[in-house]
């Protein structure tokens, strides 16, 4: 579960003030709920609205959110819907609002507030019946003028742009000619799969380069690249061996370990010609597969659940898999100290499993922050399997944050450019059926923006 940045809810206005920058941006057509952490904003849970608004799909939401909530153990829960226009009383949407509040207080969760935002104004929800009038819109100022508003701008909080916003266009223009001129040079040639183990390494340490440069300067614009740089990392994306080395490497950091288990059994093995890639998903089934999740859509901050944890773990010691009530990163930095040591022991189930989360190996943030620049960097001169791969990988980023409009959108645009695109299939199924990054769950793992907790 992703924690919120630390805020107090005084007024109905403060907490609407409070749900964008929580989220990090005004959302719309969508269903709101806030874990009341004794007066503190607690954890922040969002839904796209169901196209099917009845009483029992208002039901099924309610179990959703109190899997997701309870365990925290909050005060109550704060809900807020967002539509375009205040509904007609006894409509579809007044109805699923009545139904899922009556089913969390039955569930023992109170409703400390129930309210609603349009794209005129705001009000409240009136819980007593579904055909009850909701109150008379206030105007939409009141929220950027509260106290709690206040503060998050004077403290540095700024909730940004639209989701859609998350998709790097494609670039044209002589710069963008000239680092594909470069891509061309280092091209792995028509085949590349099964790939070469002294190429992929080369390209493990063309990527380190690469986030040297953008980690450095964090706090800042990001600095351009090189064009041959730009052009051989792109040329590296076109394997799928080196894209699922970035992916891990970006996240758990540089290990020799992840190479030699992409590439085969043990070090410098490969896959014999013609067998599949080892870092093929869609044809050996080392990726997690996605489990069925009640929701309702895309989410940024979805369900309690651990997908098919048992099976990726059955081939791993005991003393590697996810303990307790523990999170899988806090049991391997119990277990095993050394991550090289963690990666031979669990071999690649325990990698594939950095995917969902859910086993094994605390993420190392600031080269994933990194990573996301860089990708998004060279998303603009990407083009074909390429451009697939920096799309793929900035929404599974996204994913492991916790934002799942933003990876939405990414997956979506690498899918635009080739349908059949397997990982970002894949990734984008774990998002239809309300899957979350284990890591989003738990604050010792979850992602920090601007140095506070981001949602």
């Amino acid at each position: 579960m992703t924690p919120s940045p630390a805020a107090a809810i005084r007024t109905a206005e403060d907490l609407l003030a409070y749900v964008p920058h929580g989220i990090g941006h005004w959302p719309r057509e969508s269903l709101v709920v806030l874990a009341d952490s004794g007066g503190a904003a607690g954890g922040l849970l969002r839904l796209d609205l169901p196209p099917r608004r009845t009483a029992a799909v208002g039901a099924e939401i309610a179990r959703y959110v109190h899997t997701v909530l309870a365990p925290g153990s909050p005060h109550g829960v704060f809900v807020v819907v967002y539509t375009a226009a205040r509904p007609r009383p006894g409509s579809g949407l007044p109805v699923l609002v009545h139904r899922l509040v009556r089913t969390l207080e039955r569930l023992g969760l109170a409703i400390v507030d129930c309210l609603y935002v349009t794209d005129d104004g705001w009000g409240h929800v009136d819980r007593a019946s579904a055909d009850a009038p909701w109150s008379r819109r206030r105007p939409l100022a009141d929220i950027t003028s509260s106290v709690l508003n206040t503060e998050l701008v004077f403290a540095g909080h700024t909730w940004g742009t639209t989701p859609e916003s998350a998709v790097p266009p494609a670039g044209t223009g002589p710069d963008a000619e000239e680092v594909r001129r470069w891509s061309a040079v280092h091209a792995p040639g028509p085949r590349p799969d099964p790939a070469d183990p002294a190429w992929v390494r080369a390209m493990a340490g063309a990527w380190e380069d690469g986030l040297t440069v953008l980690g450095a300067a964090s706090d800042g614009p990001a600095p351009p690249l090189e064009p041959e740089l730009a052009g051989r990392l792109l040329a590296g994306l076109r394997s799928r061996t080196v894209r699922d080395l970035v992916l891990f490497q970006s996240a758990v950091g540089p290990s020799p370990v992840i190479a030699d288990l992409l590439l085969g059994a043990g070090p410098g093995a490969v896959p014999a010609e013609g067998a599949p890639s080892r870092s093929d998903p869609e044809r050996d089934g080392r990726h997690p597969e996605p489990g069925r999740v009640p929701g309702t859509g895309s989410g940024d901050l979805p369900e309690d659940q651990q997908p098919d944890g048992d099976r990726a773990n059955d081939r791993l010691p005991d003393d590697l898999g996810a303990t307790g009530g523990s999170s899988a990163a806090e049991s391997c930095a119990r277990q095993a100290r050394d991550r090289d040591a963690c990666l031979r022991a669990g071999g690649l189930p325990l990698l594939a499993c950095v995917i969902t989360g859910t086993v094994a190996l605390a993420p190392d943030w600031t080269r994933l922050n990194a990573a996301h620049r860089l990708l998004e960097a060279l998303a603009f001169y990407a083009e074909g399997e390429a451009r697939c791969a920096t799309l793929t990988l900035l929404g599974w980023i996204e994913f492991a944050r916790g934002r799942g409009s933003r990876a939405h959108h990414c997956l979506d645009a690498a899918l635009l450019v080739d349908p059949r695109y397997e990982l970002a299939r894949l990734f984008d199924r774990f998002l239809d059926l309300g899957q979350v990054h284990e890591w989003a769950r738990h604050r010792s793992t979850a992602w920090k923006a601007d140095g506070h907790d981001a949602a």
